[in-house]
């Protein structure tokens, strides 16, 4: 089977290990309440072309990309 990413693989390995997108209203405080439940916030929020985004290590091991799209931008068109 075929990747859906290509690049060279330390630009990809970020994304391998991510079990899940989850799209939210807002990041803020998601490293707050990581730290709280026991995870940890491994990279971000950054700034990216939708919005921001940030991935995290919950307390059981899974990798979970967070996503907040930019409320003053179209992100898809219908």
């Amino acid at each position: 089977m075929g990747e859906l990413g290509a690049g060279a693989e330390e630009a990809l390995a970020p994304f391998r290990r991510v079990q899940a997108t989850v799209l939210v209203d807002d990041l803020d405080g998601l490293g707050q309440l990581l730290r709280v439940q026991g995870g940890e916030l491994l990279d971000g929020p950054n700034e990216v072309p939708t919005g921001r985004n940030a991935t995290a290590r919950h307390p059981g091991g899974a990798v979970f990309e967070y996503v907040e799209f930019a409320k003053d931008r179209v992100v898809f068109a219908g």
